[in-house]
């Protein structure tokens, strides 16, 4: 049975004109509701099937992966996706914070397994992941030590959106707002979400749980670009930090932010998430 058919309508009716009207700043009188209810209701008479996809994507809003793995699990993340109770149908969004194959490197295989759904990624390395350039996201030289494969590959794939500081994603009700954030890599990118007075961070490589970075032996990883990241990062307000490996921080994500920023302060650089020995 399709689900919508059990949808209290008129209480979702009311929260999309409460919303609309709240935008609008209009008043309501006592009847208010009732004359605009049967108003609709009117002029829907004979097409139910044109306002069950108006209000569909309230329902059913689409779904968003940020980072998509390198491509070997795909059909595990997928499934792990239908096990939580999601329908992977519904992920019309890839946003990816960086290049890198382990972030990245599954973009194209996504793209097939859920009908091409659009793919944001900065506009810095946008055309080289067109190009499946595995020198540019240092997939070469992972490679050589022993990170990937040897017979892993880069697929190419299309970049539908160029994200650049100050853009936005917009993903049914919920928006993101995009911080360039180099320093583990050109074309780094974090992402805040601001919903229900929580500030998530979707953080990449940037920083990790308890203040830590990942600098790493490649062409693009910098220093001086890392630093200018963190102090980026110390003015959020973040309250959940989600890194793009190990442990997640759904309380006090700032605190992690200004451990690595301390650090800075005393002219230091912050702990290696992975240590070299």
């Amino acid at each position: 049975m399709d689900p919508l058919l059990d949808v209290d309508w008129a209480a979702h009716w009311r929260t999309l004109v409460e919303t609309r009207e709240a935008q609008v700043g209009r008043s309501r009188e006592d009847d208010w509701w009732g004359r605009r209810a049967r108003r609709f209701a009117f002029s829907m008479r004979g097409q139910p099937d044109w306002f069950q996809g108006f209000l569909e994507p309230w329902l059913r809003p689409d779904r968003t992966l940020i980072d998509v793995g390198a491509g070997m699990g795909a059909e595990a993340i997928i499934a792990n996706v239908k096990q939580d109770g999601f329908d992977p149908a519904r992920i019309r969004h890839l946003i990816l914070t960086h290049g890198h194959g382990d972030h990245a490197g599954g973009a194209a295989r996504f793209s097939k397994l859920l009908d091409a759904p659009a793919i944001h990624v900065s506009g810095v390395i946008a055309d080289s992941l067109r190009r499946g350039d595995e020198k540019a996201m240092s997939i070469d030289v992972a490679k050589q030590a022993g990170i990937y494969p040897l017979d892993y590959h880069l697929e190419p794939f299309p970049v539908d959106h160029e994200l650049e500081e100050g853009a936005t994603i917009e993903v049914g009700q919920l928006r993101l707002s995009v911080f360039d954030t180099p320093g583990h890599s050109d074309g780094h990118v974090s992402l805040l979400l601001e919903d229900g007075g929580r500030r998530i961070l979707f953080a990449g490589d940037v920083i990790f749980f308890g203040g830590k970075v990942l600098l790493q032996n490649i062409h693009d990883c910098r220093l001086d670009a890392l630093i200018s990241s963190l102090r980026k990062l110390r003015g959020l307000s973040v309250t959940d930090l989600l890194p793009g490996h190990l442990t997640l921080s759904l309380k006090e994500g700032q605190r992690h932010i200004e451990r690595a920023n301390l650090v800075l302060d005393r002219l230091l650089i912050p702990e290696q998430m992975v240590a070299a020995w």
